[in-house]
Protein backbone atom coordinates (compact mmCIF):
# COMPACT_ATOMS: atom_id res chain seq x y z
CA UNK A 1 0.00 0.00 0.00
CA UNK A 2 1.71 3.33 -0.83
CA UNK A 3 1.45 6.65 1.09
CA UNK A 4 -1.13 7.94 -1.15
CA UNK A 5 -3.03 5.02 -0.55
CA UNK A 6 -2.89 4.98 3.31
CA UNK A 7 -3.51 9.10 3.08
CA UNK A 8 -6.78 8.57 1.23
CA UNK A 9 -8.30 6.13 3.43
CA UNK A 10 -7.63 7.99 5.90
CA UNK A 11 -8.83 11.52 5.02
CA UNK A 12 -11.80 9.76 4.13
CA UNK A 13 -12.25 8.13 7.79
CA UNK A 14 -11.63 12.17 8.68
CA UNK A 15 -14.48 12.95 6.60
CA UNK A 16 -17.07 10.33 7.60
CA UNK A 17 -16.76 11.68 11.05
CA UNK A 18 -18.54 14.20 9.99
CA UNK A 19 -22.35 14.08 11.15
CA UNK A 20 -22.94 17.71 11.09
CA UNK A 21 -24.20 18.41 7.49
CA UNK A 22 -26.24 21.80 6.29
CA UNK A 23 -27.51 21.64 2.04
CA UNK A 24 -27.85 25.16 1.33
CA UNK A 25 -30.83 25.00 -1.35
CA UNK A 26 -32.31 28.50 -2.19
CA UNK A 27 -30.31 29.96 -4.49
CA UNK A 28 -28.91 32.96 -4.02
CA UNK A 29 -26.66 33.77 -7.18
CA UNK A 30 -29.53 33.85 -10.18
CA UNK A 31 -32.03 35.93 -8.55
CA UNK A 32 -32.90 37.74 -11.48
CA UNK A 33 -37.21 36.38 -12.45
CA UNK A 34 -37.33 35.70 -15.84
CA UNK A 35 -38.32 33.05 -17.86
CA UNK A 36 -34.68 32.50 -19.58
CA UNK A 37 -33.00 32.90 -15.69
CA UNK A 38 -35.58 30.32 -14.58
CA UNK A 39 -34.66 28.09 -17.41
CA UNK A 40 -31.20 28.69 -16.46
CA UNK A 41 -31.78 27.86 -12.89
CA UNK A 42 -32.97 24.27 -13.59
CA UNK A 43 -30.28 23.95 -16.02
CA UNK A 44 -27.57 24.64 -13.32
CA UNK A 45 -30.07 22.26 -11.02
CA UNK A 46 -29.61 19.60 -12.88
CA UNK A 47 -26.24 20.06 -13.94
CA UNK A 48 -25.28 19.75 -10.18
CA UNK A 49 -25.83 15.90 -10.61
CA UNK A 50 -25.06 15.23 -14.10
CA UNK A 51 -28.45 15.20 -15.35
CA UNK A 52 -29.06 17.85 -17.91
CA UNK A 53 -32.59 17.14 -20.05
CA UNK A 54 -32.56 18.06 -23.72
CA UNK A 55 -34.57 21.09 -23.22
CA UNK A 56 -31.55 22.51 -20.36
CA UNK A 57 -28.99 21.58 -23.21
CA UNK A 58 -31.02 23.32 -26.05
CA UNK A 59 -31.39 26.41 -23.85
CA UNK A 60 -27.88 26.62 -22.83
CA UNK A 61 -26.60 26.47 -26.60
CA UNK A 62 -28.43 29.74 -26.81
CA UNK A 63 -25.98 31.10 -24.75
CA UNK A 64 -22.80 30.40 -26.96
CA UNK A 65 -21.24 33.19 -28.96
CA UNK A 66 -22.81 34.07 -32.23
CA UNK A 67 -26.50 31.99 -31.47
CA UNK A 68 -29.69 33.47 -31.55
CA UNK A 69 -30.63 36.06 -28.87
CA UNK A 70 -26.94 35.34 -27.10
CA UNK A 71 -25.72 38.79 -26.03
CA UNK A 72 -22.64 39.52 -28.00
CA UNK A 73 -18.98 39.79 -27.61
CA UNK A 74 -19.38 43.49 -28.89
CA UNK A 75 -21.08 45.11 -26.45
CA UNK A 76 -19.41 47.28 -23.90
CA UNK A 77 -19.94 44.67 -20.58
CA UNK A 78 -18.13 41.98 -22.36
CA UNK A 79 -15.07 43.99 -23.57
CA UNK A 80 -12.31 43.14 -20.86
CA UNK A 81 -14.45 40.43 -18.51
CA UNK A 82 -11.95 37.74 -17.67
CA UNK A 83 -12.30 34.43 -19.07
CA UNK A 84 -13.00 31.18 -17.23
CA UNK A 85 -11.23 28.19 -18.94
CA UNK A 86 -10.12 25.12 -17.38
CA UNK A 87 -6.76 24.92 -18.54
CA UNK A 88 -3.53 26.72 -16.84
CA UNK A 89 -2.14 27.04 -20.35
CA UNK A 90 -5.26 28.38 -22.39
CA UNK A 91 -5.29 31.10 -19.51
CA UNK A 92 -2.06 31.54 -20.00
CA UNK A 93 -1.84 32.30 -23.54
CA UNK A 94 -5.24 34.38 -23.36
CA UNK A 95 -3.51 36.32 -20.73
CA UNK A 96 -0.76 37.18 -23.18
CA UNK A 97 -3.26 37.95 -25.97
CA UNK A 98 -5.13 40.13 -23.31
CA UNK A 99 -2.22 42.49 -22.17
CA UNK A 100 -1.29 43.20 -25.82
CA UNK A 101 -4.43 43.98 -27.16
CA UNK A 102 -5.58 46.36 -23.64
CA UNK A 103 -2.10 48.45 -24.40
CA UNK A 104 -3.15 48.83 -28.45
CA UNK A 105 -6.85 49.34 -27.47
CA UNK A 106 -5.81 51.89 -24.96
CA UNK A 107 -3.12 53.17 -26.55
CA UNK A 108 -0.42 52.96 -23.84
CA UNK A 109 2.90 51.87 -23.36
CA UNK A 110 3.39 48.00 -22.27
CA UNK A 111 6.21 47.47 -20.02
CA UNK A 112 8.15 44.24 -19.23
CA UNK A 113 9.48 43.58 -15.82
CA UNK A 114 11.54 40.78 -15.18
CA UNK A 115 12.52 38.07 -12.50
CA UNK A 116 15.65 37.84 -11.16
CA UNK A 117 16.41 33.89 -11.35
CA UNK A 118 18.77 31.90 -9.44
CA UNK A 119 19.53 27.77 -9.67
CA UNK A 120 18.82 26.54 -6.09
CA UNK A 121 20.70 23.85 -4.67
CA UNK A 122 20.63 22.06 -1.23
CA UNK A 123 23.35 19.65 -0.46
CA UNK A 124 23.29 16.59 1.29
CA UNK A 125 23.96 16.87 5.36
CA UNK A 126 27.83 17.19 6.36
CA UNK A 127 29.46 14.32 9.36
CA UNK A 128 27.52 17.43 11.66
CA UNK A 129 24.58 17.32 9.75
CA UNK A 130 24.40 20.83 8.75
CA UNK A 131 23.01 21.63 5.10
CA UNK A 132 24.88 23.82 2.86
CA UNK A 133 22.77 26.01 0.75
CA UNK A 134 23.76 27.72 -2.77
CA UNK A 135 22.10 29.78 -4.81
CA UNK A 136 23.65 29.82 -8.83
CA UNK A 137 23.16 32.17 -11.32
CA UNK A 138 21.96 30.64 -14.43
CA UNK A 139 23.41 30.28 -17.58
CA UNK A 140 22.21 32.74 -20.25
CA UNK A 141 20.01 29.31 -22.25
CA UNK A 142 18.64 28.24 -18.92
CA UNK A 143 18.08 31.23 -17.76
CA UNK A 144 16.36 32.13 -20.96
CA UNK A 145 13.52 28.93 -20.95
CA UNK A 146 13.19 29.40 -17.95
CA UNK A 147 12.52 33.04 -17.52
CA UNK A 148 10.26 32.40 -20.92
CA UNK A 149 7.91 29.77 -19.45
CA UNK A 150 4.27 30.54 -18.73
CA UNK A 151 3.10 30.84 -15.08
CA UNK A 152 1.11 27.65 -15.49
CA UNK A 153 3.97 25.68 -14.99
CA UNK A 154 6.29 27.80 -12.39
CA UNK A 155 4.15 27.76 -9.96
CA UNK A 156 2.08 31.18 -10.73
CA UNK A 157 5.15 33.26 -10.31
CA UNK A 158 5.57 34.80 -13.45
CA UNK A 159 9.23 35.17 -15.18
CA UNK A 160 8.11 38.45 -17.01
CA UNK A 161 5.09 40.40 -16.30
CA UNK A 162 4.09 42.76 -18.86
CA UNK A 163 2.03 45.22 -17.37
CA UNK A 164 0.43 48.99 -17.92
CA UNK A 165 -1.36 51.26 -15.62
CA UNK A 166 -5.00 50.11 -15.69
CA UNK A 167 -4.41 46.89 -16.50
CA UNK A 168 -6.65 44.16 -14.76
CA UNK A 169 -3.96 41.60 -12.18
CA UNK A 170 -5.03 39.23 -9.97
CA UNK A 171 -3.20 38.84 -6.32
CA UNK A 172 -1.59 35.47 -6.14
CA UNK A 173 -0.74 34.97 -2.69
CA UNK A 174 -2.04 35.80 0.65
CA UNK A 175 0.18 38.71 1.18
CA UNK A 176 -2.36 41.20 3.57
CA UNK A 177 -5.23 39.64 4.86
CA UNK A 178 -6.07 42.67 7.15
CA UNK A 179 -6.15 44.55 3.89
CA UNK A 180 -7.86 42.37 1.42
CA UNK A 181 -4.60 41.77 -0.32
CA UNK A 182 -5.34 37.81 -0.74
CA UNK A 183 -5.10 35.19 -3.14
CA UNK A 184 -7.36 35.56 -5.89
CA UNK A 185 -7.91 38.78 -5.45
CA UNK A 186 -8.55 40.74 -8.40
CA UNK A 187 -7.38 44.56 -8.88
CA UNK A 188 -6.10 47.15 -11.40
CA UNK A 189 -2.24 48.34 -12.24
CA UNK A 190 -2.02 51.31 -10.42
CA UNK A 191 1.72 52.55 -10.16
CA UNK A 192 4.52 50.72 -9.55
CA UNK A 193 8.69 51.09 -8.19
CA UNK A 194 11.00 49.41 -10.08
CA UNK A 195 14.93 49.14 -10.32
CA UNK A 196 17.09 48.43 -13.11
CA UNK A 197 19.22 45.60 -13.71
CA UNK A 198 23.26 45.97 -15.24
CA UNK A 199 21.49 44.60 -19.19
CA UNK A 200 18.84 47.54 -18.55
CA UNK A 201 16.22 45.49 -17.71
CA UNK A 202 13.21 46.56 -15.19
CA UNK A 203 13.10 44.50 -11.98
CA UNK A 204 9.79 45.61 -10.04
CA UNK A 205 10.05 46.25 -6.19
CA UNK A 206 6.66 47.30 -5.26
CA UNK A 207 3.32 46.72 -7.55
CA UNK A 208 0.75 49.51 -6.34
CA UNK A 209 -2.68 47.92 -7.25
CA UNK A 210 -6.25 49.39 -6.71
CA UNK A 211 -8.51 47.06 -5.27
CA UNK A 212 -11.93 46.33 -7.17
CA UNK A 213 -14.42 45.89 -4.79
CA UNK A 214 -12.95 44.62 -2.07
CA UNK A 215 -15.19 43.52 1.15
CA UNK A 216 -13.90 46.58 2.86
CA UNK A 217 -12.77 50.16 2.40
CA UNK A 218 -8.99 50.01 2.63
CA UNK A 219 -6.85 53.51 3.65
CA UNK A 220 -3.32 53.22 3.68
CA UNK A 221 -1.65 56.88 4.76
CA UNK A 222 0.19 58.15 1.52
CA UNK A 223 -2.27 56.06 -0.87
CA UNK A 224 -5.39 56.87 -2.46
CA UNK A 225 -8.64 54.58 -1.13
CA UNK A 226 -8.38 50.81 -1.52
CA UNK A 227 -4.73 51.78 -3.03
CA UNK A 228 -2.13 48.39 -1.53
CA UNK A 229 1.37 47.66 -2.17
CA UNK A 230 2.65 44.66 -3.25
CA UNK A 231 6.30 43.84 -2.73
CA UNK A 232 8.71 41.80 -4.25
CA UNK A 233 8.24 38.05 -2.99
CA UNK A 234 11.14 35.47 -3.29
CA UNK A 235 10.27 31.90 -3.38
CA UNK A 236 11.75 28.77 -4.63
CA UNK A 237 9.98 27.31 -7.32
CA UNK A 238 10.40 24.05 -9.88
CA UNK A 239 10.04 24.50 -13.27
CA UNK A 240 9.51 22.81 -16.34
CA UNK A 241 11.84 23.34 -19.27
CA UNK A 242 10.01 22.95 -23.05
CA UNK A 243 12.71 19.82 -23.17
CA UNK A 244 11.11 17.97 -20.10
CA UNK A 245 13.95 18.92 -17.91
CA UNK A 246 13.05 19.79 -14.67
CA UNK A 247 14.86 22.18 -11.96
CA UNK A 248 14.76 24.58 -9.14
CA UNK A 249 14.91 28.03 -9.08
CA UNK A 250 15.01 30.65 -6.34
CA UNK A 251 12.87 33.36 -8.05
CA UNK A 252 11.93 37.16 -7.05
CA UNK A 253 8.57 38.64 -8.67
CA UNK A 254 5.80 39.71 -7.67
CA UNK A 255 2.92 37.96 -7.03
CA UNK A 256 0.70 38.94 -9.36
CA UNK A 257 -0.95 37.29 -12.72
CA UNK A 258 -3.12 39.20 -15.75
CA UNK A 259 -6.63 38.94 -15.13
CA UNK A 260 -7.92 38.39 -18.64
CA UNK A 261 -8.37 35.05 -17.98
CA UNK A 262 -9.01 32.97 -15.02
CA UNK A 263 -8.87 28.79 -14.67
CA UNK A 264 -11.97 27.36 -13.43
CA UNK A 265 -10.78 26.41 -10.04
CA UNK A 266 -9.67 29.80 -9.45
CA UNK A 267 -12.97 31.27 -10.05
CA UNK A 268 -14.57 29.57 -7.31
CA UNK A 269 -16.81 31.70 -4.78
CA UNK A 270 -17.14 34.23 -7.30
CA UNK A 271 -20.44 35.94 -8.12
CA UNK A 272 -20.13 37.79 -11.74
CA UNK A 273 -22.83 39.62 -13.61
CA UNK A 274 -21.08 39.25 -16.97
CA UNK A 275 -19.61 35.87 -17.26
CA UNK A 276 -17.77 34.44 -20.37
CA UNK A 277 -16.66 30.78 -20.30
CA UNK A 278 -14.75 28.43 -22.38
CA UNK A 279 -16.10 24.82 -21.72
CA UNK A 280 -13.73 23.22 -24.73
CA UNK A 281 -11.49 21.64 -22.17
CA UNK A 282 -13.73 21.29 -18.79
CA UNK A 283 -13.19 17.50 -18.14
CA UNK A 284 -16.65 16.58 -16.31
CA UNK A 285 -20.08 18.28 -15.33
CA UNK A 286 -18.58 19.49 -12.29
CA UNK A 287 -15.92 21.72 -14.36
CA UNK A 288 -19.14 22.97 -16.67
CA UNK A 289 -20.83 23.43 -13.36
CA UNK A 290 -18.71 25.52 -11.79
CA UNK A 291 -18.01 27.61 -14.87
CA UNK A 292 -21.46 28.39 -15.65
CA UNK A 293 -22.75 28.74 -11.82
CA UNK A 294 -20.87 32.37 -11.38
CA UNK A 295 -23.41 34.07 -13.76
CA UNK A 296 -26.09 36.15 -11.85
CA UNK A 297 -28.29 35.88 -14.83
CA UNK A 298 -28.32 34.26 -18.25
CA UNK A 299 -28.60 37.45 -19.96
CA UNK A 300 -24.60 38.14 -18.64
CA UNK A 301 -23.26 34.42 -19.60
CA UNK A 302 -21.79 33.77 -23.00
CA UNK A 303 -20.08 30.45 -23.97
CA UNK A 304 -17.20 30.84 -26.13
CA UNK A 305 -17.61 27.76 -28.12
CA UNK A 306 -19.80 24.39 -28.75
CA UNK A 307 -19.64 22.21 -25.47
CA UNK A 308 -19.91 18.30 -25.33
CA UNK A 309 -23.47 18.05 -23.78
CA UNK A 310 -23.03 13.98 -23.13
CA UNK A 311 -20.10 15.30 -19.85
CA UNK A 312 -23.56 16.38 -18.46
CA UNK A 313 -25.62 14.50 -19.12
CA UNK A 314 -25.90 10.59 -17.99
CA UNK A 315 -26.87 10.90 -14.30
CA UNK A 316 -24.26 9.99 -11.47
CA UNK A 317 -22.26 6.99 -10.77
CA UNK A 318 -23.21 4.70 -7.90
CA UNK A 319 -21.14 5.74 -5.56
CA UNK A 320 -21.31 9.70 -6.07
CA UNK A 321 -25.03 8.73 -5.85
CA UNK A 322 -24.44 7.46 -2.82
CA UNK A 323 -22.56 10.18 -1.36
CA UNK A 324 -25.17 12.78 -2.43
CA UNK A 325 -27.73 10.58 -0.62
CA UNK A 326 -25.91 10.23 2.34
CA UNK A 327 -25.62 13.67 3.12
CA UNK A 328 -29.37 14.27 2.54
CA UNK A 329 -29.90 12.10 5.61
CA UNK A 330 -27.66 14.33 7.29
CA UNK A 331 -28.90 16.96 6.49
CA UNK A 332 -32.26 15.75 7.37
CA UNK A 333 -30.86 14.55 10.70
CA UNK A 334 -29.28 18.29 11.24
CA UNK A 335 -32.69 19.73 10.48
CA UNK A 336 -34.60 17.82 13.21
CA UNK A 337 -32.30 18.22 15.77
CA UNK A 338 -32.16 21.96 15.23
CA UNK A 339 -35.91 21.93 15.25
CA UNK A 340 -35.77 19.34 18.36
CA UNK A 341 -37.72 16.82 16.31
CA UNK A 342 -34.72 14.20 16.48
CA UNK A 343 -34.58 11.23 18.89
CA UNK A 344 -32.36 11.06 21.56
CA UNK A 345 -31.10 7.86 20.53
CA UNK A 346 -29.72 8.95 17.06
CA UNK A 347 -26.20 9.78 18.44
CA UNK A 348 -23.49 8.34 16.78
CA UNK A 349 -20.25 9.69 16.37
CA UNK A 350 -19.32 9.08 13.09
CA UNK A 351 -21.25 8.45 9.54
CA UNK A 352 -22.00 4.58 9.68
CA UNK A 353 -23.37 4.39 13.46
CA UNK A 354 -25.24 7.97 12.69
CA UNK A 355 -27.01 6.72 9.74
CA UNK A 356 -27.59 3.60 11.25
CA UNK A 357 -29.78 4.47 14.07
CA UNK A 358 -31.64 7.32 11.53
CA UNK A 359 -32.49 4.29 10.04
CA UNK A 360 -33.47 1.54 12.69
CA UNK A 361 -35.80 4.50 13.90
CA UNK A 362 -37.28 6.04 10.06
CA UNK A 363 -36.35 3.04 7.76
CA UNK A 364 -34.18 3.15 4.93
CA UNK A 365 -37.43 4.19 2.46
CA UNK A 366 -37.53 7.20 4.72
CA UNK A 367 -37.03 10.25 1.51
CA UNK A 368 -36.97 14.15 3.10
CA UNK A 369 -38.48 16.87 1.41
CA UNK A 370 -36.77 18.61 -1.54
CA UNK A 371 -34.10 15.83 -2.42
CA UNK A 372 -33.63 15.93 -6.60
CA UNK A 373 -35.03 13.35 -8.63
CA UNK A 374 -31.33 12.20 -10.03
CA UNK A 375 -30.62 11.09 -6.36
CA UNK A 376 -34.16 9.81 -4.79
CA UNK A 377 -34.93 6.53 -3.74
CA UNK A 378 -38.35 4.49 -3.19
CA UNK A 379 -40.01 1.86 -1.14
CA UNK A 380 -38.90 -0.57 -3.56
CA UNK A 381 -35.79 0.74 -3.98
CA UNK A 382 -34.43 1.76 -0.31
CA UNK A 383 -31.14 3.78 0.43
CA UNK A 384 -28.29 1.20 0.40
CA UNK A 385 -26.69 1.15 3.76
CA UNK A 386 -24.26 -2.08 5.49
CA UNK A 387 -23.63 -1.66 8.78
CA UNK A 388 -20.23 -1.79 10.25
CA UNK A 389 -20.17 -2.06 14.40
CA UNK A 390 -16.43 -3.17 15.16
CA UNK A 391 -14.65 0.68 14.88
CA UNK A 392 -10.94 -0.29 15.15
CA UNK A 393 -8.66 3.40 15.68
CA UNK A 394 -5.73 3.89 13.23
CA UNK A 395 -2.00 3.07 13.97
CA UNK A 396 0.86 5.27 13.25
CA UNK A 397 3.73 3.06 12.73
CA UNK A 398 7.50 4.56 13.82
CA UNK A 399 10.71 3.37 11.34
CA UNK A 400 11.69 1.20 13.47
CA UNK A 401 8.29 -0.92 13.50
CA UNK A 402 6.44 -0.20 10.00
CA UNK A 403 8.83 -3.39 8.71
CA UNK A 404 7.73 -5.81 11.82
CA UNK A 405 4.74 -7.88 10.55
CA UNK A 406 1.47 -7.24 13.15
CA UNK A 407 0.28 -9.17 15.62
CA UNK A 408 -2.73 -10.46 13.65
CA UNK A 409 -3.50 -11.67 10.07
CA UNK A 410 -6.79 -9.55 10.44
CA UNK A 411 -5.49 -6.20 11.83
CA UNK A 412 -3.50 -6.04 8.25
CA UNK A 413 -4.42 -3.05 6.07
CA UNK A 414 -6.24 -4.63 2.82
CA UNK A 415 -8.50 -1.95 1.04
CA UNK A 416 -8.42 -3.72 -2.20
CA UNK A 417 -12.36 -4.46 -1.83
CA UNK A 418 -12.92 -0.94 -1.55
CA UNK A 419 -13.46 1.56 -4.88
CA UNK A 420 -13.18 4.58 -2.68
CA UNK A 421 -9.09 4.67 -3.89
CA UNK A 422 -8.26 5.66 -7.00
CA UNK A 423 -6.59 3.82 -9.98
CA UNK A 424 -3.16 3.73 -9.00
CA UNK A 425 -2.40 0.88 -11.92
CA UNK A 426 -0.44 3.83 -13.85
CA UNK A 427 0.67 5.89 -11.10
CA UNK A 428 4.44 5.97 -11.16
CA UNK A 429 3.97 7.47 -7.14
CA UNK A 430 6.50 4.86 -4.96
CA UNK A 431 6.72 5.12 -1.33
CA UNK A 432 10.11 6.11 -0.17
CA UNK A 433 12.25 3.44 2.31
CA UNK A 434 13.70 6.35 4.00
CA UNK A 435 10.27 8.29 5.16
CA UNK A 436 9.88 8.71 9.16
CA UNK A 437 6.67 7.32 9.34
CA UNK A 438 4.04 4.85 7.50
CA UNK A 439 0.47 5.21 8.06
CA UNK A 440 -1.44 1.95 8.56
CA UNK A 441 -4.63 1.26 8.53
CA UNK A 442 -6.76 -1.33 9.89
CA UNK A 443 -9.17 -3.59 8.00
CA UNK A 444 -12.10 -2.78 10.12
CA UNK A 445 -11.66 1.01 10.35
CA UNK A 446 -11.51 0.73 6.30
CA UNK A 447 -14.66 -0.61 5.93
CA UNK A 448 -15.96 1.86 8.50
CA UNK A 449 -14.92 4.55 6.77
CA UNK A 450 -15.79 3.45 3.24
CA UNK A 451 -17.63 0.81 2.92
CA UNK A 452 -21.02 2.73 2.30
CA UNK A 453 -19.57 5.24 -0.03
CA UNK A 454 -17.48 3.61 -2.68
CA UNK A 455 -16.22 6.51 -4.55
CA UNK A 456 -14.17 6.56 -7.73
CA UNK A 457 -11.94 9.12 -7.44
CA UNK A 458 -10.59 10.47 -10.63
CA UNK A 459 -7.69 12.23 -9.96
CA UNK A 460 -7.54 13.81 -13.48
CA UNK A 461 -10.82 15.92 -12.12
CA UNK A 462 -9.24 16.99 -9.31
CA UNK A 463 -7.75 20.42 -9.24
CA UNK A 464 -5.17 21.63 -6.84
CA UNK A 465 -3.99 24.78 -6.41
CA UNK A 466 -0.16 24.73 -6.28
CA UNK A 467 1.53 25.90 -3.43
CA UNK A 468 2.45 29.48 -2.76
CA UNK A 469 4.28 29.28 0.72
CA UNK A 470 6.64 32.53 0.84
CA UNK A 471 10.22 31.40 1.22
CA UNK A 472 13.08 33.52 2.44
CA UNK A 473 16.65 34.05 0.17
CA UNK A 474 17.80 31.65 2.35
CA UNK A 475 15.15 28.71 1.87
CA UNK A 476 16.18 25.89 0.17
CA UNK A 477 14.39 22.98 -2.18
CA UNK A 478 16.49 19.58 -3.48
CA UNK A 479 17.29 19.26 -7.19
CA UNK A 480 17.59 15.56 -8.86
CA UNK A 481 21.17 15.75 -9.80
CA UNK A 482 20.61 14.14 -12.85
CA UNK A 483 18.34 16.43 -14.13
CA UNK A 484 20.35 19.18 -14.86
CA UNK A 485 24.16 19.38 -15.58
CA UNK A 486 26.17 21.79 -13.32
CA UNK A 487 29.22 21.29 -15.38
CA UNK A 488 28.04 22.05 -18.88
CA UNK A 489 27.03 25.77 -17.22
CA UNK A 490 28.52 29.19 -17.54
CA UNK A 491 28.61 29.78 -13.60
CA UNK A 492 28.78 33.18 -12.20
CA UNK A 493 28.97 33.01 -8.75
CA UNK A 494 29.48 36.84 -8.56
CA UNK A 495 26.37 38.05 -10.18
CA UNK A 496 23.03 37.31 -9.84
CA UNK A 497 21.25 36.77 -13.36
CA UNK A 498 17.62 37.60 -14.32
CA UNK A 499 15.67 35.69 -16.68
CA UNK A 500 15.65 37.28 -20.47
CA UNK A 501 13.09 36.37 -22.56
CA UNK A 502 12.81 38.21 -25.31
CA UNK A 503 9.69 40.63 -25.23
CA UNK A 504 9.47 42.24 -28.94
CA UNK A 505 7.22 44.85 -28.20
CA UNK A 506 3.40 46.17 -28.86
CA UNK A 507 3.46 47.42 -32.50
CA UNK A 508 1.83 50.75 -31.57
CA UNK A 509 -1.25 52.38 -33.29
CA UNK A 510 -1.98 55.79 -33.16
CA UNK A 511 -5.71 55.68 -34.56
CA UNK A 512 -8.59 56.24 -33.18
CA UNK A 513 -10.76 53.75 -34.43
CA UNK A 514 -9.28 50.71 -32.15
CA UNK A 515 -12.53 49.69 -30.59
CA UNK A 516 -13.23 46.02 -30.99
CA UNK A 517 -13.59 44.64 -27.22
CA UNK A 518 -10.66 42.48 -26.10
CA UNK A 519 -13.06 39.37 -25.31
CA UNK A 520 -13.71 39.41 -28.97
CA UNK A 521 -10.53 39.92 -30.09
CA UNK A 522 -9.69 36.54 -28.06
CA UNK A 523 -12.48 34.63 -29.03
CA UNK A 524 -11.88 35.21 -32.87
CA UNK A 525 -8.56 33.75 -32.71
CA UNK A 526 -9.07 31.10 -29.99
CA UNK A 527 -8.54 27.95 -31.98
CA UNK A 528 -5.40 29.34 -32.74
CA UNK A 529 -4.12 30.45 -29.07
CA UNK A 530 -5.72 27.48 -27.69
CA UNK A 531 -2.94 24.91 -29.71
CA UNK A 532 -0.45 26.60 -27.50
CA UNK A 533 0.43 23.18 -25.29
CA UNK A 534 2.72 23.20 -22.37
CA UNK A 535 3.95 20.94 -19.69
CA UNK A 536 1.41 21.40 -17.02
CA UNK A 537 -2.32 21.47 -17.18
CA UNK A 538 -3.66 20.55 -13.82
CA UNK A 539 -4.60 23.98 -11.26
Amino acid sequence: MTIYEQESAIGKAIWHQVTTVVILKQNMRQTVQSEKDAKFRTALENMRYNSCTEEDIAFLETRVAGAAGAPSLSQKNFAEVSIITAFNSDRDAINSEGAKLFAMRHNVPLYTFYSVDRLAIRNKPGKKGKKMNAAISLNSVIQEAAGGLPPGVTEQLAGKLELCKGMPIMIRHNIATECCVTNGAQAVVFDWDASQLPDGKLVLDTLFVMLVNPPKTIKIDGLPENVVPIPKTSKTITCFLPDDTVISIHRQQVFVLHNFSMTDFNSQGRTRPYNVVNLSNCKNFQSYYTCLSRSSSADGTIILKSFDKSKIQGGLDGSLRQEFRELEILNEITKKRYNEELSVDINGEHRNAMLGQFYKHYSRQYLPDGVHSAIAWTAKSPIPFQNVSTITPWKILGKTEKNKPTESSDKQPDLSNSALLPDLDNDDSDSDSDDDETLVASQQTANASLENDKMDVDSDSLQLLGSTDTLEDNDEMDIDDSSIEINKMDIDLEQPINSTATYTGVKKDNSSDIAYPIVEAISSSFNTIHQTAWASDQM
